[in-house]
């Protein structure tokens, strides 16, 4: 295997490393939160299903380090097999909050209602992760004005490519966002928070450069502490509920909400919703055609390519 394979392959395993640390007090941790919930809620069904999900969580997280080693040398159709045999016990022991948490569609307390009154929102994004998907970025845009949509366009600032100042001009002189998508999308950015403090200062300076306030972890990482350091206006780097994710802790939510430091500016959160459509597509149906990754409150994201 090449170096650089190499290196990416620790990249994507520090990637998936559970916060918090040993993936061993994860399964203590666990173990301890299913006690925890059969004490609240009875039947043996939902023993069965919490004792299967909590098994197969903390089972993902020593898998995956071998899986991300191996994954730059194992042929795409492998990888989809792993995937669908990954996603079934995960389907069923999940099937009571996923693709719907019913804990996740009631209203805050607080909620103010959608701007003029509408009766719901629905956000178009994309994360735009290599050459192929910056070249269609125009492409994309064209086909969204012709249909009258907007939508938001995350790039990753020291990527394999370089986003061009007149394509995110172009895409803010239409109507559309623009977004920080990461910093090099390689699943170093949470490796510690030393690192990710070194690469905050380097993504706000890119979120001055780009003069734009959205942001966009690499894999739906997330620590809420640690993003509220970056000079942002919103994040959209969690979702409501998504159990085949690396980090499967869900906001139980599809509203928005706040967060941040007391003495800063309140950081506005958007839960994705649906994500990553296609990937679930590609989990579940055996042959399908179709290009990249996806990631939608009502917030859909088209992680690269999508058409």
């Amino acid at each position: 295997m090449p170096s650089g394979g190499l290196s990416a392959a620790r990249n994507r395993l520090e990637s998936i490393r559970p916060l918090g640390g040993n993936p061993c007090v994860h399964l203590a941790k666990g173990i301890r939160n299913s006690l925890e919930l059969v004490t609240s809620k009875r039947g043996t069904h939902f023993l069965l299903r919490t004792i299967v999900r909590e098994g197969i969580q903390t089972g993902i997280h020593f898998l995956l380090y071998f899986y991300y080693f191996l994954k730059p040398v194992l042929p795409a159709g492998v990888r989809l097999a792993l995937r669908q045999y990954h996603a079934i016990p995960l389907r069923w022991s999940s099937a009571a909050t996923w693709p719907i948490d019913k804990s996740s569609i009631g209203k805050p307390e607080d909620w103010p209602g959608w701007p003029r009154g509408r009766q719901f929102a629905f956000v178009l994004s994309h994360d735009v992760e290599g050459k192929k998907g910056l070249e269609r970025c125009r492409a994309l845009a064209e086909l969204e004005m012709r249909l009258r949509y907007r939508s938001s366009f995350n790039f990753v600032p020291e990527g394999e490519y370089d986003t061009p100042g007149e394509l995110r001009t172009y895409l803010k002189e239409n109507g559309f966002e623009v977004g920080v998508h990461d910093l090099h999308h390689d699943g170093s950015l949470y490796q510690s928070q030393d690192v990710f403090d070194r690469s905050a200062i380097k993504i706000n300076q890119y979120m001055k450069e780009w003069n734009v306030g959205g942001f966009r972890s690499g894999f739906m990482r997330h620590d809420l502490d640690w993003i509220s350091k970056l000079n942002i206006r919103y994040d959209a780097s969690t979702f409501d509920s998504d159990p085949f994710e690396p980090q499967p802790d869900g906001m139980q939510t599809i509203f928005p909400s706040g967060f941040g430091e007391p003495t800063r500016p309140r950081i506005s959160s958007f839960p994705t919703r649906l994500h990553r459509i296609t990937r679930s597509f590609l989990c579940f149906v055996r042959r399908i055609s179709m290009c990249g990754n996806a990631n939608s409150t009502g917030l859909p994201n088209t992680a690269g390519w999508l058409l």
